[in-house]
């Protein structure tokens, strides 16, 4: 007759049950995110966001309900008389331990695909960034972005046929307008990182 586990051996199975198939959080914070203001039918709107991390990983895509898909995109560095600077779409970029990633105004971005619903200034889009470790371990981060900006001609029409008046010609203090140079807006509260199931 074979003896069972006693009551120390029966913990340890059952942490280890309920542990296995899942992955630590990678130590991620997503910062300063934000994007413009953008009409339903918009073919695309770009979306910036800070990505901070202790360990290495790969960003690999991200998702969002405002558009049908989301694309990464690095802008090539260029002479500064070419403009606009070359993109491209790639399927994974980079996020190195210990430094600030910056998906940045004039620089590398996220590209919001076939805009789904109309995003105006003061509206916080919510968006889903998936993130890959060294051992091909998928994690997730989530953040809202901040829309900065004045309002989507389809908002304007709105608000002029509702007797709202007419959009300002400027926008209000400390918005920039859509000519005048970008800036992130201030920080949000750093997110947590959000594990998913590992790859089998």
């Amino acid at each position: 007759m074979i003896a069972g586990p006693g009551r120390g051996g029966l913990a340890l199975l059952l942490l280890a049950a309920s542990t296995w198939g899942t992955a630590a959080p990678a130590p991620v914070t997503l910062s300063n995110a934000w994007m413009r203001p953008a009409p339903t039918d918009a073919a695309l709107a770009r979306a910036y966001v800070d990505i901070a991390s202790t360990a290495t990983l790969e960003l690999k895509g991200a998702t969002s309900p405002a558009a049908q898909r989301v694309e990464i995109v690095v802008v090539l560095v260029v002479p500064s008389d070419r403009d606009p600077a070359p993109e491209t779409v790639v399927s994974t970029l980079p996020v190195p331990a210990g430094a600030t990633t910056r998906l940045a105004y004039r620089g590398s971005h996220l590209r919001l695909v076939n805009m789904r619903q109309d995003v105006g200034n003061g509206d916080r889009i919510p968006i889903t960034l998936v993130f890959r470790d060294a051992s091909g371990h998928e994690s997730t981060a989530s953040t809202e972005l901040q829309v900065r900006g004045l309002l989507t001609p389809r908002q304007m029409r709105k608000a002029e046929s509702t007797g709202a008046g007419q959009a300002p010609a400027s926008a209000p203090t400390g918005v920039p307008s859509a000519e005048a140079p970008e800036s992130p807006p201030t920080p949000d509260p750093a997110t947590s990182m959000q594990p998913s199931h590992p790859r089998k």
